[in-house]
This record gives structure tokens, sequence and C-alpha cells, in this order.
């Protein structure tokens, strides 16, 4: 596990977790492609179980990539270098720790042994994907997600946008859109931002 202190941007001291355990990696080398777009959402919940409670507020899940705390975001994280070979890949998970998170969080000594506690819970959700279980995780996910009924506005990778209301989440972990009466869905590897434009 490496761990880089960043520069304060627009005020907030972040850490940027840039490799993981060798075990851990191991088990992100063998997701099948088929599950990449759920363990990316599920990666969400293995923060919420590892934080369990905080201070400050209700702990919640902005689809795709966020945590919140109340109204505060604690973290995001992103997918990088993801390539795949005979359908399985090889992922670097880089996460970004909010200045005021570690003090929200009670009874966690550092930043060490918050990662730890990630790992492991990520580490078996992750086999459990593989072994095809997805849907109570999913249930998990939209217990805690923040955007249901609401309005929102997504700009895509590509530049592209699309905006809709949020009805849920497929069982591959797309979003789902009411869009002109229609459903749409939004594969979550695919967003670069998302905004709430109603209420």
């Amino acid at each position: 596990m490496g761990i880089t202190s960043l520069s304060k941007p627009l005020g907030s001291y972040v850490v940027s977790i840039n490799r993981l355990s060798k075990n851990l990696l191991k088990i992100l080398m063998v997701i099948p492609k088929s599950c990449l777009s759920i363990a990316y959402l599920c990666i969400g919940l293995a923060l919420i179980r590892s934080v369990n409670e905080c201070r400050d507020g209700y702990l919640s899940l902005r689809w795709p990539n966020e945590v919140l705390c109340g109204e505060s975001l604690m973290f995001k994280y992103t997918l990088d270098d993801v390539r795949f070979s005979n359908d399985y890949g090889e992922i670097t998970l880089t996460l970004i720790i909010y200045e005021d998170t570690l003090a929200s969080i009670p009874n966690l000594r550092d930043v060490q042994e918050f990662i730890a506690r990630f790992e492991l819970i990520l580490s078996n959700i992750l086999n459990d994907l593989r072994e095809g279980l997805r849907f109570k995780y999913i249930q998990e996910y939209m217990r805690n997600l923040t955007l249901l009924g609401e309005e929102v506005l997504i700009t895509l990778r590509d530049g592209s946008k699309i905006s809709g209301e949020v009805l849920g989440l497929k069982l591959d972990g797309s979003l789902v859109l009411l869009r002109n009466n229609k459903v749409e869905y939004v594969d979550p590897l695919k967003v670069k931002s998302i905004e709430t434009i109603w209420p």
C-alpha cells in the first residue's frame, strides 16, 4: 500500500491511496469484465462499511463514486489503468480522503488502520461478485443512494450529456433514468460528473 500526500486543492487537504495490498490487487485482476461496473459501485459500499458510523451525520452514496456524511463529501474514488485480457482485468484504484473525514470517524487512529479495514471488506465483497452474488449489493447500494427521484444532469467521459429522473439501479450497477417518457441506462464507468438539477 502506498500513500501520497497531495496539496490542498481549494483548501481541502486530501490523501491519495494509489496502491493497494497484493492480496486485493490479485482479486481485482480476476474480476470478470461483466462485473466491473457493479464492482466500481461496491467500492463505495466498502467505504461505508469501513466507516460504520460518522459523528457528523448520515452516511450515504452519491452514484457513482462519492461517499457523503450528511452534506459533506468524505471520499471520492476512481478506477484507472483498466486493462482486460480474456475478459479479466487489472485495475488501479485511487481513493481521495478529504480533510475532515478521519476526524469524523469514531475510534480511528490513523489512515493505515482505515485502509486495512477497507481492503478486507472490499476483498470479501469482490469475492462474492466473482461468485455471482450481486443482487444483495445492489439492494444495499439502493438503501444508501441519495439521488432517487431527483432530476440529474450527467456528463459522460466522451463529452456528451444526458439528463433525467433517477429511478434506481440495474443489476449491473447502471443508473436507471426516466428521460422523455423513456427509460435509459447509464454505465457508471462512463460518467465524468453528475449534478442535481431538481429539486
